[in-house]
């Protein structure tokens, strides 16, 4: 129970354990469970040494409202997390990616991300984010297109005589 909190959550967090009254920052570094009663049954630390570099995985946090959404399209998350290594003092509880300027069927990658003092461990081309045309969008899209191609049918043999 006195890991509950470290374990059960999607946000990154760094422990302070205390042995023989020295007390020591660590991160999950591996977790085991029960294959049949699935409760926690190991817990792996790493502790953090200040000019030692980390990896970590750390949550993403996206914020604004994307272009693409107002326009129409659905936000789809490819990716919740990300590996970096950094010195533990730059390690923060997530990375915040901005979508305000993604675009319908654009996507944001790994690349795109800005973690200051970190060193991304994902492959870069791969997206963490985009906008997809919803099925209403499409069928908008596929009458207007087909309202306008009717139009121009019935404009032509007018001009014709």
């Amino acid at each position: 129970m006195a890991f509950r909190p470290l374990v059960y959550t999607p946000e990154f967090q760094i422990a302070e354990i205390v042995l023989g009254g020295t007390t020591y920052k660590a991160i999950v570094k591996d977790l085991q469970f029960d294959v049949i009663t699935d409760q926690l049954s190991h817990v792996d630390f790493l502790e953090l040494v200040d000019d030692r570099k980390v990896v970590a995985t750390l949550p993403l946090s996206f914020t604004g409202q994307s272009q693409g959404v107002k326009d129409g399209g659905r936000l789809e998350l490819k990716i919740k997390s990300l590996n970096v290594r950094t010195y533990p003092k730059y390690l923060k509880e997530s990375i915040e990616v901005k979508i305000d300027n993604l675009q319908l069927h654009g996507n944001i990658r790994v690349q795109d991300v800005v973690a200051e003092n970190m060193e991304i461990l994902n492959s870069p081309r791969i997206p963490i984010a985009s906008v997809v045309t919803t099925r209403a969008l499409r069928q908008a899209d596929s009458e207007a297109a087909a309202a306008a191609k009717g139009g121009a049918k019935a404009a032509a043999p007018a001009g014709k005589k």
